[in-house]
């Protein structure tokens, strides 16, 4: 109530906005609900309506349509995947026969011979139940003194903004890791890159199905990578429906590169 004198009623309400581009809104949470005298803001953090990874909040509509009491509005929330391109790292081996874990300290992007600065991505991860699920941010913040470690050895998905990929004139074409702080057997030195424009048709970018030559030391800056297929190409369904480039005679049976997060190697 805040800053309202004319009468106890009032709430102050304020609206941000910024530059997004937003594709495929879908209504996340829809509900009628009492707004009595002397509620504040506060009021609606009660319904504890959060969006979906890489989504943001699109649209809010609060109308007294279609609720059995006339004291009742109508809320509805709109979230919708913010317009960008996504990039997905699974992991296919670790370095040593004693790997716990996959970690990494970053993951570097570069167009040509500009850097993409991820500081501004996002990036979650495939599980998130082990305890540093929250440090999956770190492979992006620009510091190679923080860390991420996946037990589960799955799936990264980052989402580059379309306003960060307008500062470059040419699709990504090469990719970069610096080493984690754990132990050297948990280096991540074959995987597969895809992307996606929807999180659902995904194109192969590159597969290492040779081991990478990831630095021995720790927090330490690799080679730059070309990507092998910078635009993406179509992935091969195979008899498990499983998005491969593969002969699956040559991995474990269990181990299919899809959208989903990998097996446990």
């Amino acid at each position: 109530h805040e800053g309202c004198n004319l009468r106890a009623s009032e709430m102050r309400v304020r609206y941000e906005c910024a530059l997004a581009s937003f594709q495929q809104r879908q209504v996340r949470f829809e509900r009628c609900d009492e707004i009595g005298v002397g509620m504040g803001l506060e009021h609606l953090e009660r319904h504890a309506m959060r969006c979906g990874p890489l989504e943001a909040l699109a649209g809010f509509r609060l109308t007294n349509k279609g609720c059995l009491e006339d004291d009742e509005f109508r809320f509805s929330y709109e979230c919708a995947l913010d317009d960008g391109i996504y990039y997905r790292l699974s992991p296919l081996k670790l370095r040593g026969p004693d790997a716990v874990a996959a970690q990494l300290a970053e993951v570097q992007f570069r167009a040509g011979a500009r850097d993409i600065r991820l500081k501004e991505a996002a990036v979650f991860a495939e599980e998130d139940h082990w305890l540093d699920a929250d440090k999956v941010g770190n492979i992006v913040d620009g510091d190679p003194q923080t860390d991420w470690a996946d037990p589960e050895v799955s799936s990264l998905t980052i989402h580059v903004p379309r306003a960060l990929l307008a500062q470059v004139d040419r699709p990504i074409d090469s990719i970069r890791f610096v080493t984690g702080h754990g132990k050297v057997d948990n280096d991540l030195v074959q995987w597969q890159l895809t992307t996606s424009t929807d999180l659902e048709n995904w194109k192969l970018v590159h597969q290492a199905l040779s081991d990478v030559d990831m630095p021995q030391e720790r927090s330490t800056e690799g080679s730059w990578i070309r990507l092998q297929h910078p635009e993406g190409v179509e992935l091969v369904e195979d008899k498990h429906g499983a998005a491969s480039r593969l002969d699956l005679g040559q991995v474990p049976h269990n181990l299919f590169f899809t959208s989903q997060e990998p097996s446990k190697l």
